[in-house]
């Protein structure tokens, strides 16, 4: 899924960069549903601490975006296109967009799960993979190692790493104010 004239498109056969993004969203979807699992990955853990933060600083924003969705089995490919393309339709991509997109999608299946769409995590995790893996954007940056290496070193106490990943953030989370304010 691609975007493409305003609307989101399958494009693009599975790859090892969509594989994981999905476990990268399952994992994500697991952790915020409470499950106690380890991380599938570094990878994993690190989004996991982008998606706290983002949540931390914004606690209301994600969840106002679920309900003003009215996501439904019906609505929702259209409903995470819609997020999607608001998040990256000016054309910016880094890895704070990528993990608000993330937030975004373990919130939606946070949101599934207590509104008896359980079923449609799944779809959740796979449109999610193929709108990220489509962009290109991941694979140009060394695939998601990229995004320990942006935070690398960089312990989870560490106003360094918190100041980087609230920077990259923060134009997604823009993004998603605003839609939630004019939706």
């Amino acid at each position: 899924m691609a975007v493409a004239n305003g609307f989101c498109e399958h494009t693009s056969p599975r790859s090892p960069l969509f594989d994981e993004g999905r476990l990268l969203a399952k994992d994500l979807i697991n952790y915020k549903l409470g499950r106690n699992l380890p991380p599938a990955n570094a990878t994993a853990k690190t989004l996991r601490k982008l998606s706290d933060d983002i949540e931390l600083r914004n606690p209301d924003l994600l969840e106002r975006l679920c309900s003003k969705l009215n996501f439904s089995k019906e609505t929702g490919y259209s409903s995470f296109c819609e997020i999607a393309k608001e998040v990256f339709g000016d054309g910016i991509i880094n890895w704070g967009r990528i993990a608000v997109l993330y937030a975004f999608c373990a919130k939606l299946g946070k949101y599934c799960n207590e509104n008896n769409m359980s079923d449609e995590i799944e779809n959740l995790t796979q449109w999610t993979a193929t709108f990220v893996t489509e962009l290109g954007w991941i694979e140009s940056q060394g695939g998601w190692s990229g995004l320990n290496n942006r935070f690398r070193d960089l312990g989870e106490n560490s106003s360094g790493w918190w100041k980087n990943a609230l920077i990259t953030t923060a134009l997604g989370i823009g993004s998603l104010a605003v839609f939630t304010v004019c939706k």
